[in-house]
């Protein structure tokens, strides 16, 4: 009795393609319901010694009545087959029950068999339904009891009373079990429509990855598909790596071995479909409130009018910052632009592969400064194509990307022309404007030519070294931030009075040295902490004078250089020979094991180096686990 309710909610049923495809199992399950009960009672009937068997066909009726009903149901999309299934099965059944039941028995199985189909069916159906279906049940059990001619017995007189019970007290049952029913499917529909009516799509998926049925409309857009039915890792537009990843990523969830809050930082946080970016956000649901998960939600919300409005608030922020660090630093500016149109225009001429990569990659740093990521891209497109082996078409592709470069260059010079025309004007060694007729009034105050050409050198052309190493400040304070670690930058020493454009070569280079420094030197406050140090690292630059000479100290107080790991990487690296520390000088020696915007190819300390070459000195490197100095001595040079 329990399947013929179960399989009968029309009540329920949408009449659409699918309806034969959900009355099937249910017929299938009549079906086996019905053979095990003819088995049943063939056991019975030989293990009691009983006279009569009931025939196979009474249990075939119901059987062939089903099928009948799903076909015409599927046939003619209408729902009163079903109900007809409905109503013929539960009579049947109440006349079986008692008719071909055991005189002894028949009573109580007829009972058992009201309590069971009444008790499912105030589940499903309707008060109404329930009424007149079981009012039928009791009449047919009635004429039942006639047809068979069998007088009252005990058992019919101890079943009565219990029946009539069940009848009149079942429906109050009914009645307030619809009445829950009834307030959850309010509440249910609440849910949905407020889940409907927000901007961000909802959808829940199962252990496997299939998705539940309910999905929220706004959901099917931002996804632009209907994830009805399928698996989430097919709905997300994954490529094969990162769809065998977030795979991963599902079974480790349910094997509860970590915390959903510890596994959420490795689930994808975004999506890019259609040149829309899309955000996700995953939430478990737990078993009854419990640590098990039943299912996962995502969120996905479409953020790219606010992605776009971030990037252009960021490129707004970059153009502000590369005015005012143009503005106060204009020589830097002038001359990085000239050595870059410079370097474009000789780039063939320059001798080796070597020399032609630092120089890319000090450009690259220079840019970089000045927070130009536009340019500095197309640089680092030139490093790739000059990392790579000789080849026949090496030389096209590499002129092809510095083309690029020329392009990007010229672009932003005719974007910029107003700040370029702007820094050169404010173009002097002191970055004040030297006017013409100022120098004029100073030559009348000096009666020897001598006197006033010394006047020049020590105003107009001697400046402090210490001064051109201000605007690394600045850069130490933004690689911090961005490595987020905490850094005390400090400039120290004597005055060292020079003309400063001889050495704006090697002052250029040192931005390699001090970007070093950030990355690989200066350790992370935990790791600081747990080595006993200051989470807040230092870099210095001291100055100090020596005869004929001036000495430049850059230190650090981080982990120092791996001197196992340098030798294991200078083994693979191209360059002189050189021992000890000297080997992060060699080309391609990184203790990185991949580059970043910070450092990582291993080309800029070589750069350094060759610079302090250039200039006739010297540089040597001292390193321990409480940090890193370089000391490079450099001649005063004086023209």
């Amino acid at each position: 009795m329990q399947i013929f309710i179960l399989f009968t909610d029309n009540h329920s049923m949408k009449l659409s393609k699918d309806i034969l495809e959900k009355n099937l199992v249910p017929s299938f399950i009549n079906l086996i319901f019905w053979l095990t009960s003819y088995s049943i009672s063939i056991i019975l009937a030989n293990r009691l010694n009983l006279e009569s068997k009931i025939p196979f066909y009474y249990f075939l009726i119901p059987i062939l009545w089903q099928l009948l009903c799903v076909f015409l149901v599927s046939l003619t999309q209408k729902k009163v087959f079903g109900q007809l299934s409905l109503f013929g099965l539960i009579n049947y059944g109440a006349w079986a029950s008692y008719y071909l039941g055991p005189d002894k028995l028949d009573s109580i199985v007829y009972l058992f068999g009201f309590i069971v189909a009444y008790s499912i069916s105030t589940t499903i159906n309707k008060l109404s339904t329930n009424i007149i279906l079981f009012t039928f049940y009791i009449l047919i059990g009635y004429l039942a009891f006639i047809y068979k001619g069998k007088g009252i017995s005990q058992d019919e007189v101890f079943c009565l009373p219990i029946l009539l019970g069940v009848y009149l007290i079942f429906p109050f049952i009914n009645y307030n079990f619809l009445k829950l029913k009834s307030r959850l499917k309010r509440k249910t529909k609440d849910i949905k429509d407020i889940l409907g009516n927000l901007d961000e799509g909802f959808l829940t998926f199962h252990k496997s990855g299939k998705i539940d049925e309910y999905v929220t409309e706004s959901c099917k857009d931002i996804l632009g598909v209907d994830p009805n039915n399928k698996n989430i890792t097919d709905v997300l537009n994954l490529t094969e790596d990162q769809k065998n990843t977030f795979q991963k990523w599902i079974q480790n969830v349910w094997k509860s071995n970590l915390s959903f809050k510890d596994l959420i930082h490795f689930a994808p946080k975004s999506l890019e479909i259609d040149e829309r970016f899309i955000k996700l956000t995953f939430r478990p649901i737990f078993f009854n409130g419990g640590n098990k998960i039943e299912k996962v939600i995502l969120i996905a919300d479409d953020k790219t009018k606010e992605k776009k409005l971030m990037d252009q608030l960021e490129k707004d922020k970059e153009e502000i910052k590369f005015i005012s660090y143009c503005l106060k630093n204009p020589l830097e500016f002038v001359d990085l632009i000239d050595d870059s149109l410079n370097l474009l225009d000789s780039y063939k001429d320059i001798d080796s592969n070597e020399n032609l990569y630092r120089e890319f990659h000090t450009l690259k740093a220079r840019f970089g400064q000045f927070g130009l990521k536009s340019l500095t891209k197309p640089i680092n497109e030139v490093e790739n194509v000059l990392s790579e082996k000789e080849s026949e078409n090496k030389m096209e592709l590499l002129d092809k990307v510095i083309l690029s470069f020329q392009n990007d260059l010229k672009g932003f010079i005719n974007k910029n022309r107003v700040i370029v025309e702007t820094a050169n004007k404010f173009i002097r060694s002191d970055d004040t404007v030297l006017l013409v007729s100022d120098l004029i009034k100073q030559r009348e105050n000096f009666e020897d030519i001598d006197l006033f050409f010394n006047y020049l050198k020590e105003n107009y052309l001697i400046s402090d070294l210490r001064e051109k190493f201000e605007t690394y400040k600045n850069l130490v304070n933004e690689l911090s931030k961005k490595e987020d670690k905490k850094i005390d930058f400090g400039i120290t020493g004597e005055k060292i009075l020079v003309n400063t454009q001889i050495y704006s070569k090697f002052i250029q280079s040192c931005i390699h040295l001090i970007r070093n420094m950030v990355d690989h030197g200066i350790e992370a406050e935990e790791m600081r902490l747990e080595k006993g140090k200051d989470p807040k690292g230092k870099i210095n630059i001291d100055f100090r004078l020596q005869g004929d000479n001036f000495i430049i100290c850059f230190e650090d107080d981080g982990q120092g250089i791996d001197l196992e790991l340098i030798k294991k990487r200078s083994s693979h690296a191209s360059g002189e020979k050189a021992q000890g520390f000297d080997l992060i000088f060699l080309e391609g020696v990184s203790t990185k094991n991949e580059t970043s915007d910070l450092s990582g190819r291993g080309v800029g300390m070589g750069a350094v180096k060759e610079e302090v070459r250039k200039l006739k000195g010297n540089i040597k490197v001292e390193s321990h686990q409480s940090g890193t100095r370089f000391i490079i001595t450099l001649p005063i040079i004086d023209q």
